[in-house]
């Protein structure tokens, strides 16, 4: 399998070191197995993205499987996959990012505990739900995320 087989955008290193000020520490707003993920805004369209960093160390499989299934999947529960940069030592993710925080952030947080912040609670668990019966039953093939939890959101 290879990247290059399928229709995703892909991303020069320059773009990727350009868009995270050199993988700046200040741009570093989570990690997790599979890598550190950066805060990042792509030069040329001036989006904000997240960017997922991961070593070639044996993670590569796991950056085919994302980009392979995710990379063409759109719906309004879903962070999407914009891109992907991949070198001899490294891979890059390019996620949306999501200006409001992650799901963990909006669960557990600590903003209030009203009445208004539970029904945000819910509000997050049925949309969830959404996303998930959306990738279950996606006409082009089934998609099994197989690690869902509140931190895995793009920041």
């Amino acid at each position: 399998m290879k990247l290059d087989d399928y229709p995703c955008p892909k991303f020069t290193i320059k773009e990727i070191y350009n868009a995270t000020s050199n993988l700046s520490i200040t741009n570093l707003t989570g990690e997790g197995a599979a890598g550190k993920v950066y805060k990042g805004i792509l030069p040329n369209t001036g989006q904000k993205v997240a960017i997922k960093h991961i070593i070639n160390d044996g993670n590569a499989e796991t950056v085919v499987r994302e980009v392979t299934s995710l990379c063409h999947v759109r719906h309004p529960n879903l962070v999407a996959l914009l891109g992907c940069c991949v070198g001899d030592y490294e891979c890059f993710l390019v996620y949306e990012f999501c200006p409001n925080g992650n799901l963990y952030q909006w669960i557990f947080g600590t903003p209030f505990r009203t009445r208004q912040f539970v029904s945000i609670r819910l509000e997050i668990a049925i949309d969830s739900a959404r996303g998930l019966w959306f990738l279950h039953t996606f006409s082009e093939g089934r998609i099994v995320h197989r690690d869902i939890k509140v931190s895995n959101s793009a920041d």
